[in-house]
């Protein structure tokens, strides 16, 4: 896993989240029903970061930004994966 991966993760996570009503129910979240969720590069933030933003409908916004802290043990698996 890397830092690209991870942001894909999250905004496939949270746009499933943003057009799932019983997804949301469950989680007692009603306030992301049809957020925003962008990466940081599709919302065009001047950052070399990795991240997403969520535009709520109240108007609110958040960005989460993807740090990788620590290498996978396996680094050779991600540069591959990177490469393709």
């Amino acid at each position: 896993m890397n830092e690209r991966k991870m942001e894909r993760a999250l905004l496939e996570l949270f746009e499933d989240i943003a057009s799932d009503e019983e997804l949301q129910a469950s989680l007692d979240q009603p306030a992301l029903a049809n957020a925003q969720v962008k990466t940081f590069e599709d919302a065009g933030l001047l950052t070399r970061d990795r991240g997403i933003v969520l535009g709520l409908e109240d108007g609110s916004e958040f960005q989460v930004t993807v740090v990788q802290s620590a290498p996978a043990e396996d680094e050779d698996s991600d540069d591959d994966e990177e490469a393709n």
